[in-house]
């Protein structure tokens, strides 16, 4: 009884909170590009977007935490007419489909563009100081964050096969989750060699079924935020049922507490941790 009561009140709890709150806390699209051997001198680089007659075009967005304040805006008027026919720049003209913050410049080779507006197919255009400029042919982007390399040298891009960057994204979620939800396992006194055993073969399982619930969901940004709070719910309500059946007798009556703290500690905490591990990755 007293579980049914916890679960209830966390779902309540869940539904209380301000949707665009919970939304801004969850999974956001992230596209890295790595530019390896760079230019050794000042270059831009953004995403281009294909344009879509009739859509508008989201604009007032960060330019990212490299990018200089002013910009050199010869450079950034040489970057803008390297644009082709038919696309706009993501992060210096605005996006279609949700604001995007954007790295137009890097200090370490490493440009991250992220939130809702990042596109699905885009294209990779570097400008230099001196004139030079590479275009990249139309790339898709084939997961929610996902990383891209660029090697200037070669005037190449590269991406990772889908099946590798799928397993990136699930262990870049499992791994700061084990860690928040390790620690309150213990805080919780339910840590035992069976509960650790329990826990891990749940969380795995779980965290399988968010990263193929988010794949399913990543194409559609309204989509994504509106899924991922009913599968963090499914999550939270899977977990506590399984910990207290599953649990050690003397921890059961923990269960669901534990469950219901810990889901919402690694739903808030363990997206932003992953998130920067993804610009590492």
């Amino acid at each position: 009884m007293r579980c049914i009561r916890t679960l209830w009140i966390t779902l309540l709890l869940l539904l209380l909170l301000p949707a665009t709150a919970l939304a801004d806390s969850g999974p956001k699209p992230q596209l890295t590009v790595r530019v390896s051997h760079p230019p050794e001198e000042l270059y831009y680089l953004d995403l281009l977007e294909r344009d879509e007659p009739g859509s508008k075009i989201y604009g007032g967005f960060s330019w990212g935490s490299n990018t200089p304040d002013p910009l050199d805006q010869e450079l950034l008027d040489a970057l803008l007419a390297a644009v082709p026919e038919g696309w706009h720049a993501c992060t210096a003209q605005g996006t279609i489909h949700g604001p995007m913050n954007g790295d137009l410049v890097s200090g370490s080779g490493t440009h991250v563009f992220s939130y809702a507006g990042v596109p699905d197919e885009f294209r990779i255009l570097m400008v230099t100081r001196s004139g030079q400029v590479f275009l990249s042919a139309p790339c898709t982007r084939q997961v929610l964050q996902e990383t891209v390399q660029v090697d200037w040298a070669a005037g190449t891009v590269s991406q990772r096969s889908p099946l590798v960057a799928l397993l990136l994204q699930f262990l870049s979620t499992l791994a700061p989750t084990l860690l928040i939800e390790g620690v309150l396992l213990w805080g919780f006194k339910c840590l035992n060699r069976r509960n650790l055993k329990v826990f891990l073969l749940v969380n795995m399982a779980t965290q399988l079924l968010l990263t193929g619930g988010l794949q399913l969901l990543f194409r559609s940004p309204g989509l994504l935020l509106l899924g991922f709070l009913p599968l963090e719910v499914l999550i939270l309500v899977a977990e506590a049922l399984l910990y207290r059946r599953l649990f050690t007798a003397d921890t059961r009556d923990r269960a669901a507490n534990y469950a219901m703290a810990a889901n919402i500690c690694s739903a808030v905490a363990g997206f932003a941790i992953a998130i920067n591990w993804w610009e590492i990755l």
